[in-house]
């Protein structure tokens, strides 16, 4: 056993660890809530919603989060292991688009919309882009996400003041969607994709005592973290 090992004895001894061991949580912690507010869309929900999209993401889960999202919105799946997604995605003309998904047959714009005010011809600008980046033959098809599915107010969906186009989009042009509805039913689904582990964080690292890198393993445990990461995301809906 290392130095460094023997450093720790003290504390797998101790009774200090032995509370540990018997302690309950009364309300269960959420990494999710530590980490970022529960209503940050920049830097929780659209990377998130991103990560899990992306077939090539490191999630473990190939095409299949994806397959499932575009089921739901009733969307071909045909080529979605080929599907590139694009979070924050800058256009110079048209400003910053939140979620892109581009499938050899059609292109997918996200608005994310929590509780941030709508700002002005926000998704007139990204049918803008949906012009551009799913000419014909592409399908475009335009989504604004809110938490209830609520519609986007009159300024966003109107041609800018200082623009010399006018008119506001066609009824039909994009569709609500929501994370009481569609987000919490996809998420829901895939955690039955993820096996669950057998042990939790005290457990192996009690049973793993003469490796000191038992915890740096349990943290790389791909399905363990990203399973608590889905329920986790399914709370703050």
């Amino acid at each position: 056993m290392s130095e460094r090992q023997n450093d720790l004895s003290w504390f797998w001894n101790s009774d200090l660890y032995r509370r540990l061991q018997g302690m309950s949580c009364t309300k269960k912690p959420n990494l999710l809530k530590l980490l970022f507010a529960v209503h940050d869309e920049v830097r929780l929900h659209t990377p998130v919603l991103g990560w899990l999209l992306d077939p090539k993401g490191d999630h473990g889960l190939g095409a299949t989060p994806l397959t499932r999202f575009l089921s739901i919105l009733e969307i071909d799946t045909d080529g979605a292991e080929h599907a590139r997604i694009w979070r924050e995605r800058s256009f110079a003309e048209h400003g910053r688009v939140d979620l892109m998904v581009e499938l050899p047959d059609c292109c997918i714009v996200i608005e994310n919309k929590l509780y941030a005010a709508d700002q002005e011809a926000q998704l007139w600008r990204y049918q803008k882009v949906l012009d551009v980046q799913a000419a014909l033959p592409l399908t475009p098809y335009l989504f604004y996400l809110t938490p209830d599915g609520c519609e986007p107010s009159s300024a966003s969906i109107s041609a800018p003041v200082d623009s010399e186009e006018t008119g506001i989009l066609e009824a039909g042009s994009y569709q609500c969607i929501s994370y009481q509805n569609e987000i919490h039913t996809w998420l829901s689904a895939l955690l039955k994709e993820v096996p669950e582990e057998s042990s939790g964080l005290m457990d192996h690292i009690a049973e793993n005592q003469s490796d000191i890198s038992a915890l740096a393993r349990l943290t790389r445990s791909v399905l363990f973290l990203h399973a608590k990461l889905l329920e986790q995301l399914i709370e703050t809906i």
